[in-house]
């Protein structure tokens, strides 16, 4: 029997887009068996900003989400089945514009948008090209688009285009910012037989405004009828940030959830600050359901008890309401787990 090793990943440069007309490089990450197996095919994750997602090297920020580092653990401990990742580099100064599928502008700047340029440049151009050079496996089961921000958002977009070829999306820190009622118009406009088959959604607390727009979303997202017990999973990150080292610290999540097996519920978290200002109609709860696999996400739906709600009560959708000031035992139900926290409820 062949021992596996830790996965290799490869460069190709110069590589061409004729949607765009320009140049740049693929980042390939191969399973540990890859070089083993010659008969054996695999999985396919695309994602975009490819010069973040390995070592950092070549990040403008210095940093990487060590993808492979974290794909070779999950791998060895037999939680996450074994695929290539195939990183697409951004063109820099052209990010914003490729990433985009809609006009928007930027820091007082309009910007046009060449996203769907782009979308061509990856179904014709760099997905033919691995599914003719290496051993992956054919259909949208098999077939995932991951990225963040701006990389967030594209995916985001190709994929409820197209879930006929991506039916794994991971959607980290979406920008959706950028024209965001547009968005919303594109997301009510689809049929539910659009919808793609099993997507993973995050943000980060810390990302203000951003995190409102990314509840919004979500919020549509479930009208139109996706199940979040079978093909959709958030997570509101406590204390998350929009830095490469905050996805590199949670990408284990989304490859658990779209390659590998996310495990059993072992524990909710309440991470919230015991004061509620009146003021405060749109402030979520952070609940965090932990599964022994080391996966987390946001539960949803949950069941909310207030030991007195006129003074704090929570929506279905784990918003406060605040109503008059005093204190509020707040429990949180959730498949045979419950958490309670008490809060302090306050004019100020």
């Amino acid at each position: 029997m062949l021992t596996s090793e830790p996965g290799s990943h490869m460069s190709i440069h110069r590589f061409y887009s004729r949607a765009l007309k320009n140049f740049r490089s693929l980042y390939i990450y191969l399973p540990p068996s890859y070089g083993f197996e010659p008969d054996r095919r695999y999985p396919v994750l695309y994602m975009h900003d490819g010069q973040n997602i390995f070592d950092g090297s070549r990040s403008y920020s210095g940093d990487g989400w060590e993808i492979h580092q974290t794909a070779d653990e999950l791998i060895a401990a037999g939680l996450m089945e074994e695929i290539l990742i195939v990183g697409i580099a951004h063109q820099n100064e052209r990010r914003l514009s490729e990433y985009a599928h809609m006009d928007g502008a930027y820091q007082g700047s309009s910007v046009k948008g060449r996203g769907l340029q782009y979308e061509s440049f990856l179904l014709n151009d760099v997905k033919p090209f691995i599914e003719a050079n290496f051993r992956v496996l054919p259909g949208k089961e098999n077939t995932g688009l991951m990225g963040s921000s701006m990389g967030g958002l594209v995916s985001f977009n190709i994929g409820l285009r197209h879930p006929e070829v991506f039916g794994k999306l991971g959607v980290l820190s979406p920008s959706f910012w950028w024209n965001p009622g547009k968005t919303l118009k594109q997301i009510k406009r689809l049929p539910n037989s659009k919808m793609p088959t099993r997507m993973w959604m995050d943000m980060g607390e810390q990302e203000g405004q951003l995190s409102q727009d990314f509840s919004m979303m979500v919020k549509q997202l479930r009208k139109k009828g996706i199940s979040e017990s079978e093909n959709m999973a958030c997570w509101l990150v406590p204390e998350g940030s929009h830095s490469e080292k905050a996805w590199m610290s949670r990408v284990h999540c989304p490859l658990l959830y779209l390659f590998g097996e996310t495990g059993k519920p072992e524990q909710l978290m309440i991470d919230d600050l015991p004061l509620v200002k009146i003021k405060e109609r749109k402030r979520q709860m952070l609940i965090t359901a932990v599964y022994n696999t080391g996966f987390c996400h946001t539960p949803y739906p949950v069941r909310y008890i207030s030991s007195r709600p006129d003074i704090l009560s929570v929506t279905d959708e784990g918003v406060f309401m605040p109503h008059q000031s005093g204190e509020a035992v707040i429990t949180v139900l959730w498949d045979k787990l419950e958490v309670s926290q008490n809060y302090q409820v306050k004019l100020i």
